[in-house]
């Protein structure tokens, strides 16, 4: 008797908790006080321009777009909400502390003038949406962005022998309609082999975003290849070294390229395409003395005007030799290459 009554009373306890429980969620919902923690007014300086009133509640960020035109002038803003998660929220409240040095409750204008790149690609991305900003709010030492394709779109973040790959999907009109992350993990070994190849990029580049298409270099196609597909077997295979990268400047159009490689393979790219697809270069072996032609550079003369060959080695160092280059020409006619012709339409 007395063990039925302590089981009638333990379900009656759970039964009032729970009654309770379902009283208090309305109530806690009306606790919840919506508010507004920082307000922007941001020009982008276009030609025409945009300027965004970006309104950052405690859980979401409401939009004013203003077309700044002559004709725009009476035109109503276009008005938008924006739902980020709140670990999203958490990295803008972030932002516009430590970047834009503001505090909470302030109302701040800034031109896209006054700020660096970094903070102008995160600001706008915070009017696109939540999936393009997390793309944007990643900071880097170095960043590869990889075109696969028309829809698909790789961005590699490189800070101090850490790598993060974000992969991307697009729809038709270049809208995400999907985002995913991974961590690379691989061997010191292979991680150090990556590392000198994207300083070595950023160098040539110039900057520290390398922006590579489908299109990949025989030198760096194993290392992209690695990193997209989180796989370090592709680094397995000994590695190539570029040796020389020659074309020529004296024609109105873009034209050829040849790569020579340390295995006496090359490349010859003749081809364009006009989306975002892999260009196929002509491939081959060559058996001759590259030394030779650059031991020869100095009996040419190079005129400042003129067609001539541009010849750029695997330190990025750069040389210039007239198209009436012997020993360059000679290399040129025993490859059936021709670097003096325009670019043509891949099929």
């Amino acid at each position: 008797m007395k063990q039925k009554f302590k089981i009638v009373l333990s379900v009656v306890v759970l039964i009032a908790i729970m009654v309770l429980i379902v009283i208090s969620l309305p109530e806690a919902e009306d606790h919840f006080e919506r508010k507004l923690l920082y307000e922007i007014n941001y020009f982008d300086e276009k030609d025409p321009g945009s300027k965004y009133n970006i309104s950052i509640y405690n859980d979401n960020i409401e939009i004013l777009e203003y077309k700044l035109c002559d004709s725009c002038e009476n035109d109503e803003p276009v008005k938008y909400s924006l739902k980020y998660s709140n670990n999203h929220l958490e990295q803008v409240e972030k932002f516009v502390k430590e970047e834009l040095e503001m505090s909470e409750q302030e109302v701040k204008t800034i031109y896209k003038k006054n700020l660096n790149d970094y903070q102008n690609a995160v600001l706008l991305s915070l009017v696109q949406g939540e999936e393009y900003f997390d793309i944007s709010v990643q900071k880097y030492d170095y960043k590869i962005v990889y075109t696969a394709d028309d829809d698909l779109e790789y961005f590699i973040f490189v800070n101090d022998n850490q790598i993060m790959v974000k992969k991307v999907n697009y729809n038709t009109d270049f809208e995400i309609i999907k985002n995913s992350s991974y961590e690379v993990d691989f061997k010191d070994d292979n991680i150090k082999m990556i590392m000198d190849y994207v300083i070595q990029e950023s160098k040539i580049q110039d900057k520290k975003e390398i922006y590579k298409t489908a299109s990949l270099y025989k030198n760096e196609k194993n290392i992209i290849l690695s990193l997209i597909n989180n796989d370090e077997s592709y680094l397995e295979e000994k590695p190539v070294n570029l040796l020389y990268q020659i074309s020529f400047s004296g024609v109105n159009c873009l034209t050829p390229i040849l790569r020579l490689y340390d295995d006496n393979t090359y490349e010859y790219y003749y081809t364009y395409s006009t989306v975002a697809k892999e260009i196929e270069p002509k491939v081959g072996i060559y058996d001759y003395s590259l030394e030779n032609i650059i031991d020869n550079l100095n009996k040419y003369e190079t005129e400042d005007i003129g067609p001539m060959y541009i010849i750029t080695d695997y330190n990025n160092k750069e040389y210039t030799t007239p198209a009436s280059n012997k020993e360059l020409n000679k290399l040129l006619t025993e490859l059936n290459i021709d670097l003096t012709t325009c670019l043509i339409v891949q099929a």
